[in-house]
């Protein structure tokens, strides 16, 4: 798949003037000024990891000939929508099989052994339990993108959302019982980064503001 840039004539008719290779499936073109952001599926053939995962592409096009990549950033998760509201890209993620339990119930002999009493897990306990799960279901994240030797590497470049917040949302929400995580990502097309700016996480009907 290509991005095409196409010139129309004198005489009106279409010609190409550039042509850039692309990861995946396009989902949007946002043209802002001369900054152009591509959003597409992530081939992942490309690192040989089953993940889903999305590509954003911030292209230099003040030579309409020669686009030239300023940033690729990859982000976790199945591409859902994406918008362009003044010079941020906001860019709608779901990630599937993600779920944050309520707290356990504990079961604890009473104090003259005779019967058994029934509390729910402290809050040290239900963050100790959430940051387990959060090490064998890591929070989404975001990655650059390098050519290694002819291989492509992603390097991961942080969290999308900070798990602690995750962790103060279900504290006060007592948990989730959905099995899928949305995360809202904005994205500022003209940083010379291209990664995500700010973030939220949505799930049920609770948000939890990025930093």
């Amino acid at each position: 798949r290509r991005l095409s840039i196409i010139q129309t004539g004198a005489d009106g008719k279409l010609s190409s003037v550039a042509e850039v290779e692309l990861s995946g499936n396009v989902h949007g073109l946002f043209l802002n000024g001369d900054s152009l952001t591509v959003v597409s599926d992530w081939d992942n053939s490309q690192d040989r990891s089953r993940t889903s995962r999305v590509d954003v592409s911030i292209f230099d096009v003040s030579d309409r000939s020669n686009p030239v990549r300023n940033s690729q950033t990859v982000f976790d998760g199945d591409f859902q929508t994406a918008r362009q509201i003044g010079d941020d890209v906001y860019l709608v993620l779901r990630q599937r099989g993600f779920s944050v339990p309520q707290p356990r119930r504990i079961y604890e002999p009473n104090a003259d052994g005779t019967g058994e009493i029934v509390r729910y897990q402290t809050e040290a306990e239900y963050r100790a339990s959430l940051n387990a799960l959060f090490d064998r279901n890591p929070v989404p994240q975001q990655y650059s993108v390098s050519d290694e030797d002819g291989s492509v590497v992603l390097t991961s470049d942080g969290l999308l959302i900070d798990s602690q917040q995750l962790i103060d949302n279900a504290m006060v929400g007592n948990g989730w019982s959905g099995t899928q995580l949305t995360t809202i990502v904005s994205i500022d097309a003209g940083a010379a980064d291209g990664g995500s700016d700010g973030a939220s996480v949505v799930s049920d009907t609770v948000t939890v503001e990025g930093h």
